[in-house]
């Protein structure tokens, strides 16, 4: 590990630059939505068969394809709805547990653990659709006194958020770079970064022990954000097309429920509260809709859902849409093109046991 030298940095932000990601079970019929549910397709490969996971808790896109699965099993499913079984090569390659996997809207990151007791993640695979390299030294570079966080990336460049640093590392280099972080964040603190993908750079939300602060992060700088996007709280949900961030949040001003919405592209913030004005009550003054679930781009709509199993669509051009609640769970819900999304999660049988749910939807 090592500080960033100036010519190093020009490096990085050229090779990630000029990018644009694009960003049920059986549920009742949504009008605007066509629902395959993949769930009988789904391996049941594991990597320890001492350890149960009878749910599905990620799911990455680069458009597509996805990955999905869980601590436990991993599987790469197609725009088609074609799924392949990809934790024999996981097991091949000393995989015992997986951490998280991260998309850079080209390839995959896949992190995880050889052995049972790890206190921090020993593997990391990249994965091209077709192909694995090995390039676990960037987890050994990473202090082992520091916690990984959710890692984000955008063609080649990986940033990887700690509990106490931030770090970036690019495919072409061998080693990871430590990041300056802004002076309140030393002095504060911070529990969680995440990172949203723009046209250039990405919209970072930090959580501060009491207060959550929005930047620009160019791969190297931070730039306040927060003034541009106006009043935001730790309800704040983020979704990005990979060139614009919809962040959405609910306020209570003078005693009276709304929704913030303002869409983003890392120089101009434009609201859209009127958009979104159905999702309030207000004759009961009480908030109808929040999507604190997950907000995602389809590649034509945002793809809204919330912690009751509510589903909304906004196209940026009608008010959003209120659709009819999923019979199941949906942990995560992936973007892709052409109106396609990707929903991982669980239901439960008849005998009230958990199983896992898989379903592709397509506008």
């Amino acid at each position: 590990m090592r500080i960033m030298t100036s010519r190093q940095m020009m490096i990085l932000l050229a090779l990630a630059a000029n990018v644009c990601l694009f960003g049920a079970s059986p549920v009742s019929a949504a009008p605007d939505l066509k629902w395959t549910d993949l769930s009988a397709s789904i391996p049941t490969t594991i990597l320890d068969k001492t350890s149960d996971y009878p749910m599905l808790s990620f799911a990455s896109s680069r458009g597509t394809e996805w990955l999905v699965g869980n601590p436990n099993q991993l599987f790469q499913v197609t725009s088609k709805g074609k799924i392949f079984d990809l934790t024999p090569d996981l097991k091949k390659s000393g995989f015992q547990k997986i951490r998280q996997v991260a998309s850079d809207g080209q390839t995959w990151l896949v992190i995880g653990d050889s052995g049972p007791w790890f206190t921090q993640p020993d593997l990391a695979f990249r994965f091209d659709g077709m192909y694995w390299k090995n390039v676990s030294p960037v987890m050994a570079a990473l202090p082992p006194q520091e916690w990984l966080g959710q890692v984000t990336g955008k063609r080649g460049l990986w940033i990887l958020p700690t509990n106490r640093s931030l770090y970036v590392w690019h495919s072409d280099l061998k080693e990871i770079v430590n990041v300056s972080l802004p002076g309140e964040l030393i002095r504060d603190g911070f529990s969680r970064m995440e990172f949203h993908p723009l046209a250039q750079g990405w919209l970072a939300r930090v959580d501060s022990p009491n207060v959550t602060r929005y930047y620009l992060f160019d791969g190297q700088d931070f730039t306040d954000a927060g003034q541009r996007l106006g009043v935001m709280n730790n309800t704040t949900a983020i979704g990005s097309d990979g060139g614009r961030a919809l962040v959405m949040t609910a306020i209570n001003e003078n005693k009276r429920w709304g929704i913030r919405a303002v869409l983003f592209n890392g120089n101009s913030a434009r609201r859209l509260d009127a958009s979104f004005r159905n999702f309030v009550d207000r004759a009961r003054n009480e908030i109808r809709f929040f999507p604190e679930a997950s907000v995602v781009w389809d590649g034509k709509s945002w793809l809204m859902a919330d912690r009751s199993r509510h589903l909304a669509i906004y196209d940026g051009r009608q008010p959003a849409t209120m659709l009819p609640p999923t019979r199941d769970t949906f942990v995560v819900t992936a973007y892709g093109l052409n109106g396609q999304s990707l929903r991982a999660g669980f239901a439960r049988d008849k005998t009230n046991r958990l199983v896992p749910r898989l379903v592709l939807t397509q506008e």
